[in-house]
């Protein structure tokens, strides 16, 4: 916590495997962080309990991903119907921990696997068979490049949104042909798509979907109400997936490093430890 600059844990959100030692670290450390659990890891240990069907398989993935409670339930009721012990191990696991129903709308952030930790392990995978000093020198250098071509990518557009949210903002805006609307007076709208009603709040910046309040991207609800208003859905994009946010993420580098062969002594002891052939 203190190498995190972590004072208090609300509003911090920890994502892991199922480990029972990294459950109860997070809970000792950061008793008010959400603790996520990673979905594909859920899906593996429950597979193995027996339930591997190709249905059972697609169920727990709509339950999972689903965005409301009454979805989540109607799912859950299917796979209880299909298979009972099924459902009974899927909801003993806790669904707080895995199902975007469930997860907190603090962070702005639908995440609830580890992709990013697999792609870390896939980019480091070259330097694995190297000595530990080498395989985290050669891990700093390649990481201070890739800050700097981030930070490159950032500097270059004149888009407030970055790339990939700029493609989900875009993919919304088509989605929204097939809704239509009725104005509720101030910010309030009832939205209605394919049969079915939803209620957008423009102040609060949320719809009864629950898209936008667990994304921070206006859904195609939410645009549908922003377009009647004459507005730009880009002004209604949650701050933290701006530019001017993921600049300042990438504002601080890696220093560079001379070659092991220039490395010094300080008060006796190498700043890395020296290779001692025997």
């Amino acid at each position: 916590m203190g190498d995190l600059g972590i004072q208090v844990s609300n509003g911090w959100t920890i994502m892991s495997d199922q480990q029972k030692g990294l459950e109860n670290a997070v809970a000792y450390l950061l008793p008010h962080a959400e603790h996520r659990n990673c979905a594909r890891h859920v899906y593996a240990n429950w597979k193995k309990k027996g339930h591997s069907t190709g249905t059972l398989r697609m169920l727990f993935w709509n339950a999972v991903k689903c965005t409301t409670h009454q979805d989540f339930q109607r799912i859950m009721q299917q796979m209880t119907t299909l298979k009972p012990q099924a459902a009974q191990d899927f909801r003993n696991i806790g669904v707080k921990k895995f199902c975007m129903a469930y997860i907190s709308e603090t962070p702005k952030c639908e995440v609830i696997d580890n992709n990013v930790c697999e792609c870390f392990n896939s980019y480091i995978l070259q330097y694995r068979s190297e000595p530990t000093i080498d395989i985290l020198e050669d891990i700093r250098s390649t990481i201070m490049q890739r800050i700097v071509k981030k930070r490159e990518v950032a500097s270059d557009t004149i888009d407030q949104l970055c790339p990939r949210i700029r493609k989900l903002v875009e993919g919304n805006k088509l989605k929204f042909r097939t809704c239509s609307l009725r104005h509720a007076g101030e910010f309030q709208f009832e939205v209605t798509d394919f049969g079915n009603r939803f209620v957008v709040d423009i102040r609060s910046r949320s719809c009864s979907c629950r898209y936008w309040n667990i994304r921070g991207i206006p859904c195609s609800h939410a645009i549908t109400c922003i377009h009647w208003m004459k507005q730009d859905p880009v002004s209604f994009v949650t701050d933290w997936l701006k530019k001017d946010v993921y600049k300042r993420a990438y504002r601080n580098g890696i220093r560079p490093l001379n070659g092991r062969s220039l490395w010094t002594e300080v008060e006796g002891n190498y700043l890395f430890p020296p290779i001692v052939k025997k």
